[in-house]
């Protein structure tokens, strides 16, 4: 499925980040620092523009067509790495919640093969794992009283999709108004 299908919007997006790239190279702009062509937060725009940098890179010195399939693996790679990254989040997580290994792995195991996750990571690209990654470290964060590191996590994962604040919202509830206590 990785390398045979891959969702055009996304396709699209690396190719923006591409040639904004592209446009800080010529000294044409700084649209590198704050572009208002897609709809993403910052933090995305920066991920993604630093993971695209060594396709630009390459380009510039062999020149070849940016659809070519290893280019468009490259861009579709960011997506299950920022997965693996969760993956090893949640091991994190596990170990502060002091889960027994075992079920660690049968975790993250039902996690990855998901519909809800396999999906989106390795058929049509989606970016969530970004975000994801930036929640999970806030959580773990929060699980372990790190307040400032909870809020530094959270403000990475809003700047990506404001859908994040139904989870964090409920998170700063339960930890400030101690409902369980």
């Amino acid at each position: 499925i990785f390398t045979t299908m891959f969702y055009n919007d996304n396709f699209g997006l690396f190719l923006t980040y591409f040639w904004t790239n592209e446009k800080l190279f010529s000294g044409m702009g700084l649209d590198m620092f704050a572009s208002a062509q897609l709809p993403y937060g910052l933090m995305h725009q920066w991920i993604c523009e630093i993971w695209v940098l060594p396709i630009n890179l390459l380009y510039h010195l062999f020149e070849f067509d940016i659809n070519c399939p290893m280019a468009v693996l490259w861009y579709k790679l960011c997506i299950p790495v920022f997965l693996m990254l969760c993956m090893r989040e949640m091991k994190h997580i596990a170990e502060v919640l002091e889960i027994d290994r075992k079920k660690t792995g049968w975790m993250n195991f039902l996690f990855v093969t998901g519909v809800l996750v396999a999906l989106p990571v390795f058929h049509i690209a989606q970016t969530d794992a970004l975000y994801l990654w930036f929640m999970l470290m806030a959580f773990r964060a929060l699980l372990n009283g790190d307040t400032k590191r909870f809020l530094l996590w959270s403000a990475c994962s809003v700047s990506f999709k404001v859908i994040t604040l139904f989870f964090i919202i409920p998170l700063i509830l339960l930890e400030e108004k101690r409902i369980f206590y």
